[in-house]
């Protein structure tokens, strides 16, 4: 299970802040201009039940990820990790959420180790399939990464296979229809990254679809994923069609 800052219902579209936010576009949060205040996130943290999406899935046998399930809930905050406190709990093992974060690393390497093996078995043919990598050498920003591209990649999956409009990253070098910014766009400011309504195998994550939505607070892209998504749990249409997307 993985869980991330229910976002889109605090932001309506059309709302000061989706305006602004839109406006700024791809803007990292701690910087002096914002696209979401970063008041909002704080606040929100410190409610004594936080709203999530969470997004569950099975690791197989083979190593394959199952289809992902996602829903709306609550959790309660317990305390913060960074990543260097993540880091400085691993080495001592005594705090009493020890046996949580180890579980958290290991499911981590688990899931980078799926992701390196695809790629030398596509790159390097089947034997390249035997290969086990170690999980030992993954430090906490890595875990965090291997979240990320997880949650990412279960959204993607999750999506379309109900038949929503994706926004899929597109790898820098690759020679597809992208989603450049654009006045008519919803996603007229898309920062330095591109995107395409074309499903996609991203080289760069090694994952076969993968999309952005760690970070609506930042990326108006995450955003739009988003309300993608929590229409498609609440069994409505889409708030954005391809044609706005593109």
């Amino acid at each position: 299970h993985l869980s991330i800052l229910d976002v889109a219902s605090a932001i309506p579209i059309g709302s000061n802040l989706d305006k602004n936010a839109f406006l700024k576009g791809s803007l990292h949060y701690i910087s002096k201009n914002p696209m979401i205040p970063i008041k909002l996130f704080l606040d929100a943290m410190t409610r004594r039940r936080v709203p999530v999406i969470t997004l569950s899935s099975f690791i197989s046998s083979r190593g394959e990820i199952l289809e992902p399930t996602a829903r709306f809930t609550e959790v309660r905050v317990r305390e913060f990790f960074n990543t260097g406190r993540m880091q400085r709990v691993m080495a001592r093992g005594r705090h009493e959420l020890y046996p949580v974060l180890r579980n958290t690393f290991l499911i981590a390497g688990l899931l980078r180790d799926m992701r390196v093996k695809k790629k030398r078995k596509r790159s390097c043919g089947e034997d390249a399939a035997d290969i086990k990598d170690s999980a030992t050498d993954l430090n906490s920003s890595s875990v965090i990464e291997e979240l990320v591209y997880f949650f990412s990649y279960a959204v993607a999956e999750f999506l379309a296979a109900r038949g929503y409009p994706v926004l899929y990253h597109a790898d820098k070098w690759e020679q597809v229809p992208v989603v450049y910014p654009a006045k008519r766009t919803v996603l007229a400011r898309t920062g330095a990254h591109r995107y395409t309504i074309i499903p996609r195998y991203n080289s760069v994550v090694n994952l076969p679809r993968y999309t952005h939505m760690t970070s609506p607070y930042r990326r108006y892209a995450d955003l739009v994923m988003q309300r993608v998504l929590t229409a498609a749990i609440e069994g409505k249409v889409s708030p954005y069609s391809v044609d706005q997307m593109g």
